[in-house]
């Protein structure tokens, strides 16, 4: 309900908590009453019965959030918008018609312009453009972040150059001319600053980001490196062949980003086991594909001469949060020594948490990380400090059931469910097992796949334990299928 009140100005409603002002005949040489009063009133029933708009199911749910799209509409039939924001415009053009005469023969200008055959080449060029416009705040952030892709700085490019090709239009028509004055010319800057920058052909070629060559010298440096790496890796396989057994008929020197440089032999007939692998003066790294790969005296070299030709930056960025943070910086960290060795990687992490605990508190910046490196506090690599907090996700066991509860606790992570994880990615459940009696073997934290919360039941699984580790698996005669099945797991039935 709305009523009156002799307090308030005339033309003023009092609707409860709010009071409007109407808008009479007499308001309307206002700027911003103006504008109200131009606009045109159509109700919902007059869109429909005008079929201004109209939406009907999409025959594919998937392609829209809403599963609708536009039908046959008048809507439907004028937009030619190249961009989603023109689309948006035009649709509140629709939804808020106006009555303003100065509005209309604004737009019929420009609409006259580009219905005329001999400015279809102008028309081509800028819807173009057009196409590409992005959401600039986003897209800004993005490339402050490194998370661009060669499109978004070929949207940027062309949308900057949407100022030369506005310019070249006739400027007796008003928006032509706005937008010209509009586009400062930084933006031209910008555009040339990218064009000397950006090899976009390059860099759809190689589908990254590539730099144009005499921008940087350090990155044409790597650039020469990485074109005459084939051969000289060639050259530096030959040289380690003449040093291995006769036995290995070949090898090759080959480069993966985040690890380096390997040395690759053929697996051989008599490699059965992995003490089989051992080549001496070399570490065995891991096999693929019937592939052996090594690191050599040579291979760590060409790690220290040349580095991580794909991943320079990351290093630095870590380094960059090492030397430039403070007490104002918030550092995230996840998968840290992802692609190195572990004991590497676990001194690194551990090095880098020791430095930021020795500064003094005011300096320390705000650090949540999440790894898998729980033996950081197993092996006590961490200095004593109140301003560490350990935390960890809750999870429950219902039944032989993990069931993760999705909270945060204080404490520690003190178990390894992979094999949990392995049952609900619906690994075989024989793949499952034999994890499970490899980490028997190796002493791994056994007693947790089942039932982490029963520690009580340790010692009786220490019997099991100790029993199956009596089996000699090297006994061709050992049915490992049946022990497991028949003798091992009906034996710690009452554990789980």
């Amino acid at each position: 309900m709305w009523t009156t009140r002799p307090d308030l100005p005339k033309g003023h409603i009092d609707l409860g908590e709010f009071v409007i002002k109407c808008i009479t005949k007499d308001d309307k040489d206002s700027a911003f009453t103006r504008k109200i009063y131009d606009v045109v009133y159509v109700d919902q029933d007059t869109y429909s019965v005008l079929q201004i708009f109209k939406s009907e199911l999409h025959p594919s749910v998937y392609k829209l959030q809403s599963g609708e799209k536009e039908g046959l509409s008048l809507y439907g039939i004028l937009n030619h918008c190249r961009c989603k924001f023109g689309s948006k415009l035009l649709r509140q053009w629709f939804l808020r018609p106006t009555r303003d005469l100065a509005v209309l023969n604004r737009r019929q200008e420009v609409v006259r312009f580009f219905s005329c055959p001999r400015n279809s080449d102008s028309l081509n060029t800028l819807q173009s453009s057009l196409r590409n416009i992005r959401n600039m705040p986003t897209l800004l952030r993005s490339m402050s972040l490194s998370h661009t892709k060669v499109s978004d700085w070929q949207g940027l490019y062309k949308t900057v150059c949407i100022r030369d090709t506005v310019r070249s239009l006739p400027q007796s028509i008003q928006l032509f001319q706005e937008i010209s004055e509009g586009f400062s010319d930084d933006l031209y800057y910008i555009a040339s600053l990218i064009s000397r920058v950006v090899d976009f052909e390059g860099s759809l070629a190689e589908n990254r980001f590539t730099v144009k060559p005499n921008v940087d010298p350090a990155i044409d440096e790597k650039k020469r490196r990485m074109m005459g790496l084939s051969d000289f890796l060639t050259d530096v396989a030959h040289r380690e062949l003449e040093h291995l057994d006769t036995c290995i008929p070949s090898c090759c020197v080959i480069y993966i980003p985040l690890i380096g440089f390997l040395l690759s032999v053929p697996r051989l007939p008599s490699m059965v086991e992995k003490e089989d692998f051992e080549i001496e003066g070399l570490d065995f790294m891991f096999l693929s594909e019937e592939r052996l790969h090594y690191r050599s005296q040579r291979t760590n070299e060409l790690d220290d001469l040349l580095g991580d030709l794909h991943c320079d930056t990351k290093g630095q960025a870590m380094s960059h949060a090492l030397n430039h943070s403070s007490g104002h910086s918030l550092v995230l960290i996840d998968e840290f020594g992802k692609g190195t060795n572990t004991v590497d990687g676990l001194s690194l992490l551990a090095a880098s948490i020791s430095h930021w605990l020795k500064r003094v508190p005011a300096e320390v910046p705000h650090i949540l990380l999440a790894t898998n490196f729980h033996s950081l506090l197993q092996l006590g690599l961490l200095p004593s400090s109140g301003l560490l907090s350990l935390l960890t996700l809750e999870t429950a066991v219902d039944g032989d059931e993990l069931v993760f509860l999705y909270q945060l606790k204080e404490g520690i992570c003190r178990f390894s469910y992979a094999a949990n994880f392995a049952t609900l990615a619906d690994l075989p459940p024989s793949l499952v097992q034999r994890g499970v009696a490899e980490s028997y073997t190796t002493h791994t934290d056994y007693y947790t796949f089942y039932n982490p919360n029963e520690f009580h039941s340790f010692p009786l699984w220490n019997v099991h334990v100790k029993k199956f580790l009596c089996v000699d698996l090297e006994d061709q005669s050992v049915d490992l299928q049946r022990y497991m099945k028949e003798e091992l797991l009906p034996s710690g039935g009452d554990l789980l």
